[in-house]
């Protein structure tokens, strides 16, 4: 009666929260390719669509399953953003619902569980995978994940091939959604040793997996995951290949400089969990360097929590199963592949931080029960759930629009390119263009080397009256990414707007071998014909 109401109570405040972000508009930054100008998912759900999102790369990403969710929203909805982001609100109340009910089953407690559970679902640095109709590939890949760790402790409490089946059935489903969830596997081993009781050696909190009494031995614990983990290496290789095939995959930064930035990652991770302030969607890379002390002062960090951890194995293990689950789970995305020119991103945290409040629930569990505080941890706990909950309806807010939502970014970050680029191409979109022209210069001047910030700063020349400075951004946007059409669309366009039909001729010939289509339609514009 009490795992209902938890239940009932947990979905009520969760989709109350969230239920805010119905009133938010689709983001030109990967709503766009996602979702509003995806000709595959606008035309919803057919054989043709299904066919596209298992064979095909896009966005830089291979995520069938999101895929099929979003043309299913098409489906439904239209174009309407309430739709979608009221979806991912609801798959967010499931998936804490899922968390809760997996570890009430795997400790036999309500109040951590719960606790855990609400912490994922109310704090702010999840409003970032809610919020975001684009980052439907976190809540979709969540749910399954937390319905494949409940399938797995039925299975640890009674083996048996059909629920083991089922747990590698939904952990497909995951993979199939994001492949973040690789490290299920990984986590599934630390769950073998603490609050399962199977790893031989240690000291037993529940009745031992097998009717028997009786422990499996490590390699046995290995051996069970290997299925799991075949699976999870193959959907790890699809991911690689479709970041490289889109080009996501980022060289620039030396290693050293990476690892680094993985160490103080780490630790701003923590710190936004304690103090979620100053978030931003877009954290810019530091390729200025990062001082000697930051990256000492994280690894110190870093180095003293694990050692604790592992100091206190056998008298609080859940210590070292909530610090292994924050670590591990951060692998595929702490940056040692970068992707992206992003420092961190606080949808990274969407899983990992499980882990965290794990090991925190536990921890006050143990306390009060201690110094007999229940009631006082009880109190501080659900005033800290209802001061996330609040800081999480706020940054729902900051998400109504792009423009409000990279002026919040640029407010609590320094020189932030990608965020004034964001924010200039917003501001085009609503036909602000003297804002979008100083946006967008002062974002080239950050990132002279990106070619879309120089096409769009041409847009904006062009709207303003800097015709000849237009020309000039677009030249430069085409030398820098060549196969890039947009450039040269708009280079030709803002020639004939000078009279030069010459030179509009002449770059549409490029733009012909570069996008065959773009350039069948610009040809009655330059007089081209059918000119050879």
């Amino acid at each position: 009666m009490r795992r209902g109401a938890l239940c009932l109570v947990l979905t009520a405040a969760t989709f109350a929260i969230f239920s805010r972000t119905g009133a938010n508009e689709f983001l030109l930054y990967d709503d766009a390719q996602y979702v509003v100008m995806n000709p595959r998912v606008a035309g919803g759900l057919s054989a043709a669509g299904v066919r596209w999102a298992f064979t095909e790369f896009h966005a830089y990403n291979w995520h069938p399953l999101t895929w099929l969710s979003h043309m299913l929203d098409a489906q439904l909805f239209g174009g309407d953003p309430r739709g979608p982001h009221l979806v991912n609100a609801g798959l967010h109340a499931a998936a804490a619902v899922l968390l809760f009910l997996a570890l009430e089953a795997a400790t036999g407690a309500l109040a951590a569980p719960a606790f855990v559970a609400g912490a994922f679902a109310l704090h702010p640095l999840h409003v970032q995978s809610v919020a975001w109709a684009a980052e439907r590939k976190d809540v979709l890949s969540a749910l399954f994940w937390f319905a494949a760790l409940l399938a797995w402790v039925r299975y640890a409490r009674r083996p048996g091939l059909a629920r083991y089946l089922a747990a590698v059935a939904l952990f497909s489903l995951g993979l199939l959604s994001k492949p973040m969830v690789v490290t299920l596997p990984l986590v599934l081993l630390l769950l073998d040793f603490w609050p399962l009781g199977r790893a031989p050696g240690f000291p037993k909190p529940r009745a031992r997996a097998g009717g028997d009494g009786s422990c499996p031995a490590w390699g046995r614990l290995v051996l069970e995951k290997a299925p799991l983990a075949a699976l999870a290496a193959a959907a790890a290789l699809l991911a690689l290949r479709a970041q490289a095939a889109g080009g996501s995959i980022n060289r620039l930064y030396p290693a050293s400089l990476r690892a680094e930035n993985a160490l103080v990652s780490l630790v701003a991770y923590l710190g936004g969990a304690l103090w979620p302030a100053g978030l931003a969607v877009h954290y810019p890379y530091p390729v200025d360097g990062i001082p000697w002390w930051g990256a000492a002062g994280a690894a110190l960090l870093l180095a003293g929590v694990t050692a604790a951890a592992a100091r206190r194995l056998r008298d609080a293990p859940w210590m070292a199963t909530g610090w292994g689950w924050y670590l591990v789970t951060l692998l595929p995305v702490i940056g040692i592949v970068q992707v992206g020119n992003q420092a961190r991103a606080d949808r990274y945290t969407y899983l990992p931080l499980t882990g965290v409040f794990l090991a925190v629930a536990w921890g006050c569990g143990g306390v009060a029960r201690r110094f007999r505080r229940g009631r006082a941890v009880a109190a501080a706990a659900c005033a800290l759930l209802a001061a996330w909950a609040a800081a999480s309806w706020a940054q729902i807010g900051y998400w109504h629009d792009g423009v409000t939502l990279f002026t919040r970014s640029l407010a609590v970050t320094r020189d932030n390119g990608d965020a004034r680029y964001q924010l200039g191409q917003a501001l085009l979109r609503q036909g602000r263009f003297p804002e979008a022209l100083a946006q967008l210069t002062r974002s080239v001047e950050l990132n002279p080397a990106d070619p879309h910030a120089q096409n769009d700063l041409g847009v904006a020349l062009s709207r303003t009256g800097g015709r000849a400075a237009a020309v000039a951004a677009f030249r430069r946007a085409i030398e820098l990414s060549p196969t890039y059409a947009d450039p040269y669309l708009n280079l030709a366009t803002a020639l004939l707007s000078l009279g030069e039909r010459t030179q509009a001729l002449s770059v549409w010939r490029e733009l012909r071998a570069v996008d065959p289509e773009a350039a069948e339609r610009l040809a009655p514009f330059v007089g081209a014909g059918g000119a050879p």
